[in-house]
């Protein structure tokens, strides 16, 4: 009997599991290649809206427990600015916010945004970015 007789036989006598693993290893490959698509998809995604909210920042160094003085800020060319924890309370005292992220920041800060040009100065503290008040 010859090899390719026993091939034949088989692929006769096993065509249904053989019909099984076909669609099954097609459908894993469909599967991996959507995944792979929108992985890169997202991950492309992600960078842009990084990109965009990075504006023309460069670096970031956190001090931890110690400060850098404005000076070395000015020398470098940096925007020095204070990051705190705090919390946030309505004047009445109805309503709290605990842990929230304050940012002390001077004029410097704000031409660090994607125009480059401090145009984020022009609207008030408690305005907000979509307009609404």
């Amino acid at each position: 009997m010859k090899t390719t007789h026993l091939v034949a036989a088989s692929f006769r006598h096993y065509w249904r599991s053989h019909l099984g693993l076909f669609f099954g290893v097609f459908l894993a490959a469909a599967v991996l290649s959507g995944s792979l698509l929108v992985g890169d998809s997202v991950r492309a995604s992600l960078r842009r809206a990084a990109a965009e909210r990075l504006g023309t920042v460069e670096a970031g160094l956190m001090g931890g427990d110690r400060w850098f003085t404005e000076d070395l800020a000015r020398k470098t060319g940096a925007a020095p600015l204070i990051m705190l924890r705090g919390s946030v309370s309505e004047s009445t005292g109805k309503a709290r916010a605990n842990a929230v992220q304050v940012l002390g920041v001077g004029e410097g800060f704000f031409k660090l945004g994607p125009q480059g040009d401090g145009s984020l100065l022009s609207r008030g503290a408690s305005d907000s970015p979509d307009g609404a008040g």
